[in-house]
């Protein structure tokens, strides 16, 4: 976080990759909407690339999606009987396709301007087709709070 304090102090301008998670879980095309759920409660994730096998991204699954998919409440089905037809469901039916998408060197603001405007949760990281990252809402918050954390600890220093 350092580095981008110093970035800011600098005036140079922020780009998405210095803020963007790489360490993604993703899905692959064949993979079932069990799984993704799993994953989803698992590691607590809620927004999940979907690749190729190539490791092309094509599309998307949000945890929003599979809460529209919740079909226990629905069916009055218990968890074993829910698992067995989300096994049944590949996440490419379910997948959103059209998904806004940013490059490394989007300028942070433009980023957090799209995803503010359109009410986007996150948005893929993508070099061409390849996907390198995710930038989420979360990760603005932490941005933010560590902002307000550096903010306040120059504050203090020249309170001193």
């Amino acid at each position: 976080m350092l580095a981008i304090h110093e970035m800011i102090k600098n005036n140079v301008m922020l780009k998405v990759k210095d803020l963007m998670t790489t360490e993604l879980f993703t899905l692959k095309e064949n993979d079932n909407l069990n799984i993704s759920k799993f994953l989803m409660e698992n590691k607590k994730i809620r927004h999940m690339p979907v690749i190729n096998h190539r490791h092309e991204f094509i599309g998307l699954i949000t945890q929003r999606d599979l809460l529209a998919m919740n079909i226990s409440t629905l069916a009055d089905l218990d968890e074993e009987q829910e698992a067995d037809i989300l096994k049944g469901i590949p996440v490419v039916e379910v997948m959103r396709e059209e998904i806004a998408t940013v490059t490394p060197d989007t300028d942070l603001q433009d980023a957090a301007k799209l995803m503010f405007d359109h009410k986007y949760g996150c948005l893929p990281v993508l070099d061409g087709k390849k996907l390198l990252g995710i930038i989420t809402e979360a990760d603005f918050v932490r941005l933010t709070w560590k902002l307000l954390q550096y903010a306040k600890e120059r504050q203090d220093e020249q309170n001193d």
